[in-house]
């Protein structure tokens, strides 16, 4: 019997060479690093086979690059899930490996709500009191988002380096790291100007980070059944 059946693999694309790592879904899941392919459908295909006949469910991504496009396009031709994560959601594919399959979440509050992060409730008689996040859920998933919401502290802004990268993420999904960038800066700015704690400020941020992260996940999705659907 399999102690894990559903995996996550990451692709690092480049020119010549793939660098794949997997992570094993569950907090006792394995995470490693499996190596280097040659950058070939053939390559590819070979790597897709045999990781389908260790586990019963594969999810694939790679952060969107100009050298990613063709490896995407073949994943999904051999009927396998992947995802294209834009550079400024990354930890997308780290929350991914935690908690598996976002689209069983119908809603993003439903997300939250899982990782803990959606104030706790005290009722007494009609009144209904409101206190710290609940703190349910992965731990590990949730510290994630946390401590990648500090960097919307800063303003919004594309990296030279990242530029390419970006360029290559779909319309739709650049367009929701955009605007995460944009609202998440402005959320925290608020947040600070009334005087909350920075601690509590990043906590909300890591909520809305949750939301935006559901989104793009439901985005990549649908694209992925019209797909199929013209297939």
């Amino acid at each position: 019997m399999r102690d894990h059946n559903e995996v996550f693999v990451a692709f690092d694309t480049s020119k010549l060479r793939n660098a794949v790592a997997i992570a094993e879904a569950g907090r006792s899941g394995e995470v490693r690093f499996l190596g280097e392919i040659d950058n070939t459908p053939a390559a590819t295909a070979k790597l897709l086979k045999k990781l389908a006949g260790q586990y019963d469910r594969v999810s694939f991504c790679y952060e969107a690059g100009p050298t990613g496009y063709g490896l995407y396009r073949q994943i999904t031709g051999l009927g396998q899930a992947c995802m294209v994560v834009a550079p400024s959601l990354i930890p997308k594919t780290a929350l991914l490996a935690e908690i598996g399959d976002l689209s069983r979440f119908h809603t993003p509050r439903e997300l939250m709500a899982y990782l803990g992060l959606v104030p706790s409730e005290h009722s007494t008689g009609d009144k209904v009191q409101r206190g710290g996040i609940t703190k349910a859920g992965n731990r590990r998933a949730r510290r994630l988002l946390v401590e990648c919401s500090w960097a919307y502290r800063h303003p919004p802004r594309i990296g030279n380096k990242k530029q390419d990268k970006v360029a290559a993420a779909p319309q739709a999904v650049r367009e929701i790291a955009w605007k995460a960038q944009h609202r998440l800066y402005a959320r925290y700015r608020a947040l600070i100007r009334k005087g909350k704690l920075k601690t509590v400020a990043v906590t909300a941020v890591a909520r809305e980070l949750c939301g935006f992260i559901w989104a793009v996940n439901r985005t990549i999705a649908g694209a992925g059944a019209t797909a199929a659907g013209i297939r």
